[in-house]
């Protein structure tokens, strides 16, 4: 199984849809939930720890900059404790291509871009799957279907309403 991450946007309009999102998203079976760890509004810290808050598996994960580790130490332990030590950390490398999380265990995580379909998304799974990396990709509208239900994502027949 290919871990999934998912980066979240930082804006959005309603609290309580960003937050069902990210209940949805572990129910689905994501691995983890990202956000950018930059200084600016709104504050991805206390936006993992609501999220940690509704969630009760998925990791939450704060993308951070190169050789900024010790700067965000402090918020990470905090955060650590809000999310009962749930929190990863991770720097992306390779010119953007990879992110590598932890603490331990260590993951890897493939960054992809948004899937032009069910089946570049299952080639990308495969690719992951043979490098033993995850895949982190932006939250994007059909990705729920993918993760819920990956061999039947073009069939939407499950919304077929029947009128008598």
């Amino acid at each position: 199984m290919v871990n999934v991450g998912v980066v979240l946007p930082a804006w959005f309009s309603d609290a309580g849809d960003y937050l069902a999102d990210a209940r949805a998203l572990e129910e689905a079976g994501v691995h983890s939930l990202w956000l950018e760890a930059k200084d600016r509004t709104p504050d991805p810290d206390m936006l993992l720890a609501a999220i940690a808050a509704v969630t009760s598996r998925v990791k939450v994960g704060l993308r951070m900059p190169s050789g900024e580790d010790a700067r965000f130490a402090v918020r990470l332990d905090t955060l650590q404790r809000l999310s009962r030590f749930r929190a990863i950390t991770g720097q992306v490398r390779r010119g953007g291509a990879e992110l590598i999380a932890g603490p331990q265990p260590v993951v890897r995580f493939m960054v992809v871009p948004v899937p032009a379909d069910p089946a570049a998304w299952a080639d990308t799974l495969d690719a992951a799957e043979k490098q033993g990396a995850g895949v982190l990709v932006p939250l994007f509208p059909g990705l729920l279907d993918l993760l819920r239900r990956p061999e039947q994502a073009d069939d939407r027949s499950d919304l077929i309403l029947s009128q008598g």
